[in-house]
Order: C-alpha cells, then structure tokens, then sequence
C-alpha cells in the first residue's frame, strides 16, 4: 500500500490479546488485573486474511498483552503460515514461553523477542510488579537451545532499572544474543511524564562503553527502529531511540488489536475498524496518520503490543 509520504506497510504488529501475567510500571497504573477476554482464533485470522488482500506484509509480529496467555496461540501461528506469511515472530515477556515455545516453532514460529528489564531481583520485582522472573529465563534460555533468532529488549528508566544496563549487557554476551535498549515512550500511564524517567540513547552508550569498551555505531538499516552498535569485545546490543533519534520517517509498520482496530502509528490513538467496508479508505488514513517523530499518547502499551 503506497500513500503521498511514499511510505508503505510491509510489518504488522499483531495484538492477539490485551491482558497479561506482568503489571510493568511503563505500561499499567497498577497490578490490578481483568480475566482474559480470549477472541478466538479464526476471528484474529480474518482480520490479517482481510488485510492481506491489500497488503504484501513481509512479517507479522505477534504481541499482546501477553501472547503466550492465548489458548490458541499455536492456531494462530499455524494459520498464518497456511496463509503464505513465511515471516513470523513474536514478542512476550517470557514469563510462560517456556510451555509452548517448541511447538510454537514446530507451527511456523521463526523468532522471538523477549522483554527483560534486570537481571536483579529487586529490580526485576520493581519494574514488572512480579517477584519470580526465573520463567523469563528459562523462556530465554528454552528458545536460544531451539537454535532460533532471540533479542532482549529492555525499557530503560532512569532511577528504576537504569544500574541494570550493563548487567543485562553481560548477560546477553554471556548467551551470544542481541540485547536492544529502548528510551521510555511517552504513553499509557507515563503519558506526560515520560521525560522525568528518560535515559537518552548517548546516556545509555556511555554506560556501556564505560564498561564493554568503545561502542562503534553501525549503519542503520532502511526501516529499522534499532540504532545497533558494536564494543570493543564484539558485542553487538542496540538502542531503540524513539525521543532521541525518531525513526518515524522511513517506519513501515502498522497495527492491529484483537478487536480488528488498525492503527497506523504508535504515537496516536486513532483507530479504524476493519469492520468498515473500504479497506483502501482505511489504509489510506491510517498511512497518513504516520508521525515524522514520536509523540506519544494515553494508550497502554498493553492495548496494542508496543
């Protein structure tokens, strides 16, 4: 789908549910939690199956919520594969990606990424609201023994898990995987307040150069949210510089919730719903709704995966 910004969708990030098993402080106010409202499968499937009649979607993204809380998870996995999508991954938190994630590869799975923002106790305990984090480990260590592509990704917040940086460098070494550090959006309960948290891309090299030695910048990918850099070891990890080094100019992702809402950025809350009739209106909207840098808004993170 070509728009007036010569921007196209080629990514989607897919929501297949809203709730999850973590109540992390950047994405909810507390640790109250509703039950699952589970859309079935073959309803999540005709939302990508309509959209895919206008679209060349390269990849699509599976997040939540959590994910892995989806009984059908592995349907849905399945059934995009069956629909020709040969690029399908994952995001979570991998609290319980231990239970599922071979059959989940065994479904057409190709990789996954994995939320953990300490590698301490406390600090792990302060930003997820959740004391055990020993499943997110295993989710991590369950998947990198699959032979398949795992990255970290950490939120990074000033004051909270900011001691956790080079901590988590080491462990992703230790593990031969990508770590990527992202600056906190300004969204869902931070909205208007994100700033006072922020710890800026060039805050969060130096730490690390401090430690791993110098971090050579690499080029940025066409498309990428990711600035990548290499350390004097030969660690590759990564920043996700949303307010520091918007890569909203070149972004070619869209997104759709579990309630058949698409949204064409991030940084706004206005939605279509695919129930409406002109698919090529709505896609058309939603290209021009794309921000050439990050604004955030009062949606959680939880509502449509990030």
């Amino acid at each position: 789908m070509q728009g007036p910004t010569s921007r196209s969708f080629e990514v989607l990030r897919f929501s297949i549910l809203d709730e999850c098993n973590f109540s992390c402080v950047y994405c909810v106010e507390d640790v109250r939690r509703s039950a699952p409202d589970f859309v079935p499968a073959r309803i999540l499937l005709s939302y990508v199956e309509k959209l895919l009649t206008q679209l060349k979607l390269k990849t699509i993204r599976i997040t939540g919520g959590e994910p892995t809380l989806h009984p059908e998870l592995l349907e849905i996995i399945s059934g995009l594969r069956t629909m020709g999508v040969a690029d399908i991954r994952m995001t979570t938190n991998g609290h319980t990606l231990s239970r599922v994630i071979d059959r989940a590869v065994q479904n057409g799975l190709g990789s996954v990424n994995i939320s953990l923002d300490a590698v301490s106790k406390n600090a792990f305990a302060t930003m997820s609201r959740v004391r055990d984090g020993e499943g997110v480990i295993s989710g991590i260590d369950s998947s990198i023994a699959l032979g398949i592509p795992v990255k970290l990704n950490c939120v990074v917040m000033r004051g909270l898990n900011d001691a956790e940086i080079v901590p988590l460098t080491q462990f992703a070494r230790e593990r031969g995987i990508i770590i990527r550090f992202l600056e906190v959006m300004n969204m869902g309960p931070l909205y208007g307040k994100s700033h006072s948290f922020l710890m800026p891309e060039s805050e969060i090299v130096q730490r690390i150069s401090e430690t791993e030695g110098y971090a050579e910048r690499l080029i940025r990918d066409a498309n990428s949210t990711t600035n990548y850099y290499r350390t004097r070891k030969g660690q590759i990890f990564g920043v996700i510089a949303n307010y520091s080094d918007p890569f909203c100019g070149d972004c070619n992702r869209l997104r759709l919730d579990s309630k058949g809402n698409v949204y064409g950025c991030l940084s706004s809350a206005s939605r279509e719903n695919l129930a409406g009739a002109d698919l090529n209106g709505l896609l058309d909207r939603a290209l021009a709704r794309k921000q050439n840098h990050f604004l955030g808004s009062e949606t959680s993170m939880k509502a449509i995966g990030g």
